[in-house]
């Protein structure tokens, strides 16, 4: 059975690479994805390790350790095999005036270290001799201290005699100033850490910092030397260790973040065993970066695995849809099996080890591929296909599983009819193997209304989280009713389009033939009176065509969908980065900066066309703070970045020509708390509890769904929730002192082309009392720099092109292998005398038109796909910005570009089917 099932491939050679053609488009794509995902993270990971000079700290837990101790502990640690070095550090803190609570803590460092290499030398002594110290230039209290000084420092020392303690004097001299770069500060001034197991987390700011240098050969050792010599002291209020560096070549697999996490966590598990008699506490320092970017990993897995399951799903439905065609073009084959001998379990047998076959060579062959343009993706170059293929066994073997698994899948469902073709049916030239099973309406019903469900939803605006959290105060039973659909409604969200076109390409077949018909009719003078025949092609085999339309539908739905929403998600962020900026730069200062001087001296900027200054504060109502932002209308809405649906209530320009007083544009989240609208009043707190402000409420800012615009007295609470600003007018600020406590924060609009960046630079350097700057071209650069970002917009675009590959490859393979399976009939024609136009006239009347309807179907889908995708990002954004569809000429063209692939890829097996050659003579001698 074997041996024959391989020469069945190598014989029907032509059949089985169609069939190998589907599994590949999915396996590269998935592939594609999965290493793209690792090569990510590969990079993020070795990025981030150049950032840490050291793996773990191994320090004194509560003792001080002898001279010899050090010294022991250092052989030790060295001559373990996963460790490359251990320097040692000392550190204790320096009160230079405790009544200003202005401190130092003095770090004593080994200078042949690898922490003594990264100091950068700004000036004074160049190298350390006993009792100096360098400043760290960047300290908060560095301006305390000046070159040549002398200061006083002392080490507490706990003694066994009354008073229990004593001090360590050490005059130090300042020898100059350095710099030290951020991993050196963490190393010195670290965090403090929450572990939660699976995950650890900073606390702190250890961006502030006070740090002394000090050589701990000559500083430090001596003082380390006379507590040895002591006899009445027990311990030195000081922190020692050792900074290690570990074998970062053997311990981490840049591909498997997680086996590496595992591999340093072993080999600092066997350290802190080694060195437990010291008492020591080991720190594992790239622990939290580890974790990090592994629970990212996963994420990204996720997130590009749902990107590739379209794909995946067209590809496997197609590929049942071969298989079923060409196991029908083969029914004569099972039927002479059978006569041999052979039962219907060994064809099926037979079949599935071809579909393993095929599994087999679409796993390998989508693994190389999809690893080659993973790489390409992200601009990485790739080492070698070796190291590429075999750095993450666990991908590699996964992938080629997933091969295998689409393969049999796509193969079962055929295999089992065709086994149980009985002999005499393989004899006759019409019978369709699908027939033997009977049409059924009540799935594709249940499809369409659970389809139908989710779109009206969407359109509605309608939050399943809202909807649950309301549920929660109406009664046990519609409680557990809402919590046991909301999973089915997540599951919907990314299934209800397709559900959608499967229950309407079903239903409404029938629907498909009457416009095949009124096709025909239109285009009577082309199809003439083959177009009847044509048409009861169509109605002859309702169960084939309909999959033929489901499935070239699905493929134009999914290129609309890929190319809509990458547009869509560009447009996001572009607006997100407007959003959070405020206009094209901006720039906050100190609250009672002279904001009219400034705004006169930013005008005279090169590139800087219009601008106006938003005062912001914290004022408070019954539910909390309030965001308020003080504008003035007339150049607010030229320099500033806003939408008008933003706004609802009123008309914006109508509310803004007579914005003055104690008017208020409320967010409308908390109007929906305390049941307000416009027209209505709300008093809120400024400065303290008696400084009252009643404001007249003349629009809301925030989302709106539509279900809330429609019936807001009755269901507003369906509407999505949001973190909105509320606007008032700057004079009402300056006529109640509420400006003396607000923040400026200049907005400008610039000329398009201007570099935000260097406008930036020069504002912070023209305005001492600036706090912050940002700019879009900031936040456009700095996304450019983070690979993860980059490599998800990288991934869409391989989307759209796999959607393509699809749309051809995928439309030629199903329309092709449909009329291979008519190809008796067709060479029938041409031998009773039909020209080939006749023979192209009836073939385009019965592939083409139902192609047309797919075309219909799939433009219908793809843009309520697009929409439900819009509308689940919607959910859960909390922010005014919302994503929208986007039909610029790019992104129309993109869309019409699938267009057209499918229906020249649809045309062309028309031509070359309707192609009389005396080869296809030899088939009717079959």
């Amino acid at each position: 059975m074997f041996k024959y099932a391989v020469k069945r491939v190598l014989r029907g050679y032509k059949l089985f690479i169609a069939l190998t053609i589907g599994v590949l488009i999915a396996t590269t794509f998935f592939s594609s994805m999965i290493v793209s995902a690792d090569v990510m993270t590969k990079e993020a990971l070795v990025n981030a390790l150049e950032d840490l000079d050291y793996d773990a700290r191994v320090s004194a837990n509560n003792v001080t350790w002898s001279n010899q101790n050090f010294t022991d502990l250092k052989a030790l640690m060295e001559d373990m095999s996963d460790v490359l070095s251990a320097d040692v550090y000392n550190k204790y803190t320096y009160n230079h005036n405790a009544s200003r609570g202005e401190s130092f803590d003095i770090v004593g460092a080994d200078p042949q270290s690898t922490l003594w290499n990264t100091f950068e030398h700004i000036n004074g002594s160049v190298s350390l001799a006993a009792n100096e110290t360098w400043v760290v230039a960047s300290s908060t209290n560095a301006s305390l201290l000046s070159a040549g000084e002398i200061i006083q420092t002392s080490i507490p020392v706990m003694t066994t005699e009354f008073p229990y303690f004593s001090f360590v004097e050490i005059n130090l001299t300042i020898a100059g100033f350095i710099d030290i770069p951020l991993q050196t500060v963490r190393l010195l001034n670290p965090a403090q850490i929450i572990d939660l197991g699976f995950i650890q987390f900073e606390i702190g700011d250890w961006r502030t910092y006070d740090l002394l240098i000090v050589d701990w050969e000559s500083t430090i050792r001596p003082v380390i030397q006379w507590f040895d010599q002591q006899e009445n002291v027990t311990s030195m209020v000081m922190s020692s260790g050792f900074l290690c560096r570990l074998d970062r070549d053997v311990l981490v697999n840049p591909y498997d973040v997680g086996a590496s996490a595992a591999n340093i966590a072993d080999t600092l598990a066997r350290v802190e065993d080694r060195t437990a008699h010291f008492n020591t506490k080991v720190t594992n320092l790239v622990g939290t970066t580890l974790q990090m970017l592994s629970f990212m990993s996963g994420i990204l897995i996720l997130a590009f695995v749902s990107l590739a399951a379209p794909i995946i799903f067209m590809s496997w439905y197609s590929s049942t849809m071969l298989s079923d065609v060409s196991y029908n073009l083969r029914r004569r084959e099972f039927g002479l099996l059978q006569t041999k001998g052979f039962g219907p379990k060994t064809i099926k047998r037979m079949l599935m080890f071809e579909g393993a076959i095929i599994g087999l060579i679409g796993g390998v062959t989508g693994l190389f591929f999809g690893t080659a343009i993973a790489h390409l993706i992200l601009d990485v170059s790739m080492e070698t296909p070796f190291v590429a293929l075999s750095a993450n066994p666990i991908n590699t073997a996964v992938i080629i599983g997933f091969g295998l698994i689409i393969a049999l899948w796509s193969v079962r469902g055929p295999a089992d009819r065709a086994a149980k073709l009985a002999p005499l049916d393989s004899l006759k030239q019409y019978i369709f193997i699908e027939e033997q099973r009977e049409y059924k309406n009540l799935l594709p019903r249940i499809a369409l209304l659970l389809g139908t469900y989710k779109i009206v939803v969407w359109i509605l605006g309608i939050s399943m989280q809202t909807l649950l959290a309301t549920a929660m105060s109406s009664g046990f039973i519609v409680l557990i009713a809402v919590a046991l659909w909301t999973p089915v409604d997540a599951l919907l969200n990314f299934i209800g389009p397709i559900l959608f076109l499967y229950g309407l390409t079903k239903i409404l077949l029938s629907g498909s033939q009457k416009f095949q018909a009124f096709v025909v009719r239109v285009g009577g003078r082309f199809f003439g009176a083959f177009g009847a025949l044509a048409t009861r092609n169509v109605q002859r085999n309702p169960v084939r065509n309909a999959a033929l339309v489901f499935t070239v539908a699905l493929i134009v739905s999914y290129g609309l969908f890929s190319v809509g929403s990458l547009f869509a998600e560009q447009d996001r962020l572009e607006r997100t980065n407007l959003y959070y900026v405020g206009s094209d730069v901006s720039a906050s200062f100190l609250t009672g900066s002279d904001m009219t001087e400034i705004q006169e001296s930013v005008l005279t900027f090169e590139g800087v066309t219009d601008l106006t200054v938003e005062y912001r504060l914290t004022m408070t109502s019954s539910r909390g703070g309030v965001d308020i932002r003080g504008i003035e209308p007339t150049t607010w809405t030229e320099a500033a970045f806003y939408e008008t649906g933003w706004f609802s209530g009123a008309v914006l320009e109508d509310v803004l020509s007579n914005f003055t007083g104690n008017k208020i544009i409320l967010s409308v989240s908390l109007a929906r708390q305390l049941e307000l609208r416009v027209g209505n009043s709300i008093t809120l707190r400024g400065t303290d509890s008696s400084d009252l402000h009643r404001m007249d409420i003349v629009a809301l800012i925030g989302y709106v769904s539509p279900v809330e615009d429609l019936m807001s007295d009755m269901v507003g609470e369906f509407a999505f929730g949001g973190t909105y600003p509320s606007y008032v007018p700057y004079d009402y600020l300056n006529e109640t002192g509420l400006e003396d406590i607000s923040t400026g924060h200049l907005l400008m609009k610039t000329i398009l082309g201007t570099n935000g960046t260097l406008l930036e630079e020069e504002i912070s350097v023209a305005f001492p009392e600036v706090v912050d700057t940002d700019s879009t071209t900031t936040r456009v650069a700095a996304s450019q720099e983070n690979t993860f970002e980059v490599g998800g917009t990288r991934a869409r675009w391989v989307g759209i092109l796999f959607g393509g590959v699809l749309a051809v490859v995928g439309t030629l393979l199903v329309v092709g292998l449909t009329l291979k399976e008519k190809e008796y009939e067709t060479t029938l024609l041409g031998v009773r005398g039909f020209t080939r136009e006749q023979t192209l006239k009836v073939l385009a009347g019965e592939v083409l038109v139902m192609v047309l309807f797919s075309l219909l179907l799939g433009l219908l889908t793809g843009f309520i796909q697009l929409f439900g995708d819009i509308a689940n990002v919607s959910e859960n954004t909390q922010i005014l910005v919302r994503p929208r569809i986007v039909l610029s000429p790019l992104a129309v063209l993109g869309m019409a570009g699938i267009a057209i692939a499918v229906l020249i890829s649809a045309l062309i097996p028309v031509l070359m089917t309707s192609r009389f050659t005396e080869d296809k003579v030899d088939i009717l001698r079959e």
